[in-house]
């Protein structure tokens, strides 16, 4: 359930230009099971049909000004404040007790209040300089008094405990447009605390490497270097970007972790730096066809374990050829992806894990489109042309489902032809 209201105002004063209020409302009660999807199979870990039901209650409101301090100055300034509240049932007996009988169990319960401001100086002709700032008061509360340890049930080490930190970010950029080309030149450098979410700190499962629990996962701490061009011409136009970021106490989820005579999924902190650019470019062969290209790459280093960071994505590059001429359109995208063999396994986050090296793969796509006088686009077009098998190395592991062949990375859609039609009213 998503309920929202948006209230915004022209003010056009000679220095509160705008305002702009939001609140929220969010709900979402999500229930995964063994056997609605499939039929059930009794395996020794799991003999019966199992039910887990959390939810997650969202509620937050944010508050915006624009103003202006003369031609040469802008700014933004605003508050906002989330607050999001989890519970749990399950069972592992849907037969003889059934999960919608039973009581919703609080796990945990996060807020936060935010203040920021972002300003826009004009510096002579063709220069600004843009900063920003914002200060975060973050509370979490471990609210589970018992923790699954395999087949059992024991105390929660950090049952009842609260967490309150401020954190502060802040960035400044300057850009400067040439007078000699159409060019404008950018640098900034930029500061983030983040603090750990409910997934990282409270989700069934998570430990620490010392404790059953990982309630006390401390915030990730991270500076960034940006620099920069964008050019724009009649026929020709492209922008590069690069940079180099240093992260303190990153939260890497690590699975398959040994304690003692078990394995589990950890969240730890470890130092890191990550670095990379992309670059993409549009040229106008014809005053009805175009050529595209990007390239983009990342690459990250851990630290703290002198190893590769996992879940990087490898070299990607994308190139297309565009038709349009009338009420026709026509398209062609090859998009190549190199080799990863910068991975750890059972390393990554929230989202995955490290499974390997993945191969490179290329894939070819095709598109066209007719568009009426009256406003209706019709397109149609076929991705994966030539029925390529690949997975992408940002990929989730395929689960292990009786009855069914395990997978070690889930593969993309094969050959995919659709068509779509727009029409405006």
């Amino acid at each position: 359930d998503n309920l929202g209201l948006r209230v915004e105002r022209d003010l056009n004063g000679t220095h509160m230009k705008n305002i702009e209020a939001q609140a929220y409302y969010n709900y979402v009660d999500h229930v995964m099971d063994n056997y609605s999807l499939r039929a059930f199979t009794p395996t020794a870990t799991m003999p019966n049909r199992s039910v887990s039901n959390p939810d997650r209650r969202t509620t937050g409101g944010k508050l915006t000004a624009d103003l202006a301090f003369g031609e040469r100055v802008a700014a933004t300034i605003g508050i906002d404040l989330q607050e999001n509240r989890h519970t749990l049932r399950s069972s592992m007996n849907q037969s003889s007790m059934p999960y919608e009988s039973m009581a919703r169990v609080e796990d945990g319960r996060f807020r936060n209040a935010g203040a920021f401001a972002e300003f826009s100086l004009a510096t002579g002709t063709s220069g600004r300089v843009v900063t920003g700032l914002r200060v975060d008061d973050w509370y979490a509360e471990d609210s589970r008094e018992m923790l699954s340890v395999g087949m059992s049930k024991v105390p929660n080490p950090t049952a009842g405990e609260e967490r309150n930190e401020t954190l502060v970010g802040g960035f400044g950029r300057y850009e400067r447009d040439l007078n000699t080309a159409p060019l404008t030149l950018y640098a900034g450098v930029g500061r983030v605390e983040r603090f750990p979410d409910y997934w990282e700190l409270v989700s069934a499962g998570k430990e620490s490497a010392d404790s059953l629990s990982a309630f006390h996962t401390r915030p990730e701490k991270t500076t960034q270097l940006d620099a920069g061009l964008v050019y724009t011409a009649e026929r020709v136009s492209f922008s590069t970007s690069l940079f180099y970021s240093d992260v303190q106490d990153y939260i890497l989820i690590q699975s398959n972790y040994v304690k003692g005579t078990r394995r589990t999924t950890i969240s730890r902190n470890v130092d890191a730096t990550t670095w990379g650019g992309e670059a993409d470019a549009v040229y106008a062969l014809l005053p009805s066809v175009r050529v595209t290209g990007t390239l983009a790459y990342t690459q990250g280093h851990n630290l703290t374990d002198e190893a590769p960071l996992a879940q990087m994505p490898p070299l990607e590059a994308r190139l297309g050829l565009d038709y349009v001429r009338g009420a026709w359109s026509a398209g062609a995208l090859v998009r190549s992806v190199a080799d990863q063999d910068r991975y750890v396994v059972n390393q990554g986050n929230i989202v995955g894990q490290d499974l390997g090296p993945t191969a490179g793969f290329t894939v070819f796509s095709l598109n066209g489109g007719w568009r009426s006088r009256a406003g209706m686009l019709l397109t149609a077009g076929v991705d994966n042309l030539f029925d390529r098998a690949y997975a992408e190395h940002l990929s989730r592991g395929g689960a292990m489902v009786s009855g069914y062949e395990q997978t070690t990375k889930v593969n993309e859609p094969g050959r995919s032809l659709w068509m779509k039609l727009d029409l405006k009213f």
